[in-house]
């Protein structure tokens, strides 16, 4: 029994021996098989699914970053390391083993890419808030001639965020287009007679972690006002035909280290083609530019103008008395400035009218220059016209309410109709409005003594200087 227990014991410390000397190393994420290393061309900026050699930028790409190659291993991911990556023994034979420490992405400090928003010259930037979300794309596998792409990493702690593009009132516009403008239509063609304002959008990809080389995708899409109560002031505002876009973070190898070479975003949901150096072949040179590259998204801001004028008719109609009119405006972009044109190519006005003998109007008049809706996006105000005269309101968003009176006092007001005028009351559409009121004041002239009998004793002078014509001639005559 002693040899039993002496034999057990010293078999049990060669095993615990020959343990303590292997290191196991276990698997960590999503396994990459069995395929052949290749090389991927980076885009220089917004990705796409189109790229040529290696480093190229996709036609579609945002943000430049360094470039590099993308290096397929067939490895599995092993536990992170403290610091870049480590060579563990593994298995009985002491076999080497590559592992990678997974890279986190960026916070965007820098706007990666644009929310473009154009509208009329005539009108002001509407203060307005647009909306994103992000969510993983749907991975994709290698073939013969693409790349294989992987699903972005989304979850509750590896959530990458995506600001807001915010427009405020006295915004910088612009009314020639940049290279990476973008209209509705998907062309950076800005149309005649238009100007945009852009706002930047910014990703936060500090809480994601990639710990492997390749493309991650990711779904962004815009909200709007029928996914968003918030979004509900948006009068006016047509969002752009491809409002569902792709962003492809470009994960790479830099000699054993793994980097983050760009963000791409694009329009093109295929997975980027192979060339033939076996990298992205999107692109047609290192750090070019993919063919469906975006620099973000487009909107348009529909307005027209709303023209108020006034005239008076009659034979006791006076032509410089001033009236007041009050104008109405509701469903506008609350807290948004509009012009009031008083004079020139647009207007016929002044800003202080002059208070004359025909006018009973008792406060101070002025004609203001601007408004700004309130919270709720409506506005009231006066304006004073004399004959002649009107006043032009700009850049009204399609979809607001307007209601325009007048006080005529003893005048008979008549809103102004026929071709070329709309309703006092309506709703402002596609194309500039005119509204107005013509005041009418006629009165009787009583006949006076000199009208009714003035013909006959116009005949009665003139037969009277008839006789003394005759009775002249006759004494003349006589002598």
């Amino acid at each position: 029994m002693r040899r039993f227990s002496r034999f057990a014991l010293t078999l049990f410390s060669a095993a615990a021996l020959t343990f303590s000397s292997m290191s196991f190393a276990f698997a960590e994420g999503d396994e990459v098989t069995g395929e052949t290393p290749v090389e991927s061309q980076v885009p220089d900026q917004n990705n796409g699914s189109d790229a040529g050699a290696a480093g190229t930028a996709l036609d579609d790409s945002l943000q430049s970053a360094p470039s590099g190659s993308l290096q397929g291993v067939g490895l599995m991911a092993a536990p992170v390391a403290a610091n870049g990556p480590t060579l563990r023994a593994q298995g009985a034979a002491g076999a080497n083993e590559f592992v990678y420490t997974p890279v986190r992405g960026t916070k965007g400090d820098a706007n990666l890419f644009y929310k473009y928003l154009t509208m009329d010259k005539e009108a002001n930037v509407p203060n307005t808030t647009f909306e994103f979300t992000i969510e993983a794309g749907t991975a994709i596998p290698a073939t013969a001639t693409t790349l294989a792409v992987y699903a972005g990493k989304v979850t509750n702690t590896n959530m990458p965020a995506i600001s807001k593009a915010e427009f405020k009132v006295n915004d910088t516009t612009y009314e020639s287009a940049e290279a990476e403008y973008l209209y509705i239509d998907g062309t950076n063609t800005l149309p005649q007679g238009k100007k945009y304002a852009k706002a930047g959008i910014q990703l936060d990809f500090s809480n994601v972690s990639f710990s492997e080389p390749g493309v991650y995708r990711y779904v962004i899409k815009e909200l709007t006002a029928n996914q968003n109560v918030s979004l509900y002031h948006k009068m006016g505002i047509t969002n752009e035909q491809i409002d569902t876009k792709y962003l492809d973070v470009y994960v790479i190898d830099n000699n054993g280290v793994l980097e983050i070479a760009q963000y791409a975003l694009h329009t093109n949901p295929a997975a980027p083609k192979l060339s033939n150096q076996n990298g992205s072949g999107d692109a047609s040179t290192p750090g070019g530019r993919l063919a469906d590259k975006v620099a973000g998204y487009g909107n348009d801001y529909d307005t027209s103008n709303l023209t108020v004028k006034k005239e008076v008719a009659g034979n006791q109609a006076s032509k410089d008395k001033y009236f007041k009119f009050t104008v109405k405006l509701n469903g506008t972009v609350p807290g948004t400035k509009y012009d009031i044109e008083l004079n020139g190519e647009n207007a016929k006005a002044v800003a202080t009218p002059t208070k004359t003998e025909a006018t009973t109007i008792t406060e101070t008049m002025v004609n203001p220059t601007t408004i700004t809706t309130d919270s709720n996006g409506g506005a009231e105000f006066n304006v004073y016209l004399q004959h002649g005269q009107y006043i032009r309101i700009d850049g009204l968003a399609k979809g607001t309410s307007y209601t325009v009176t007048e006080d005529a006092e003893d005048y008979l007001s008549t809103p102004m109709t026929g071709a070329g005028f709309a309703a006092a009351t309506g709703t402002v559409a596609s194309e500039d409005l005119t509204t107005g009121y013509i005041n009418t004041r006629n009165g009787n002239v009583p006949t006076g003594v000199i009208v009714e009998f003035g013909p006959y004793i116009i005949g009665a002078v003139v037969i009277l200087l008839a006789l003394m014509y005759v009775l002249t001639n006759k004494k003349r005559r006589a002598i």
